[in-house]
């Protein structure tokens, strides 16, 4: 697995919210010592929203999906990259997938138990995964190890005879 892009993502989410912290410690200060009326706590307010305003961190809902399962299968919660959430919209899928495979995943195992399961699988398989298998994945916690159910998806259709299976194959 190729961690780069995750790296990246954290690293930038991280200075980006070492400097919002900062404004707002600031915007606080004003606020404490001027109160909310004045000159200086005005400057502060304005000061944060410009920063939001120009410095949008902006990782879509399928970035942020791959990224959590990362950071739980490097935290040891998972053995391996487990996504235990849902998407929402077919874009989800394919901004994670397109992530996935810039790390060089190869394989994640689906574990969301949501209504819109069934919708989820047909637009991994629409977006090149195929389903490889049932599993069980513990989920580790400091309390309690969990077993829950999932779906092996392998990132890549790959035949080991043929190269890549395209969807109409």
């Amino acid at each position: 697995m190729n961690t780069e892009i995750f790296k990246t993502m954290k690293s930038r989410s991280d200075e980006y919210m070492e400097k919002w912290n900062a404004l707002k410690v600031a915007e606080k200060n004003a606020l404490d010592t001027y109160g909310p009326y004045s000159a200086e706590h005005s400057e502060a307010c304005k000061l944060l929203s410009d920063f939001k305003e120009k410095n949008k961190v902006s990782y879509n809902n399928g970035q942020c999906i791959a990224y959590r399962a990362y950071n739980n299968y490097k935290n040891g919660i998972y053995p391996c990259f487990v996504v235990d959430e849902n998407f929402y919209v077919d874009s989800d899928v394919k901004d994670f997938l397109d992530t996935l495979r810039e790390a060089e995943v190869e394989t994640f195992i689906l574990t969301c138990k949501s209504t819109a399961l069934m919708e989820n699988i047909h637009w991994l398989v629409e977006y090149g995964c195929v389903l490889a298998e049932t599993c069980k994945i513990i989920k580790y916690s400091e309390y309690c190890n969990f077993e829950h159910l999932g779906l092996m998806f392998r990132v890549n259709a790959v035949d080991k005879n043929c190269g890549e299976i395209s969807k109409d194959e």
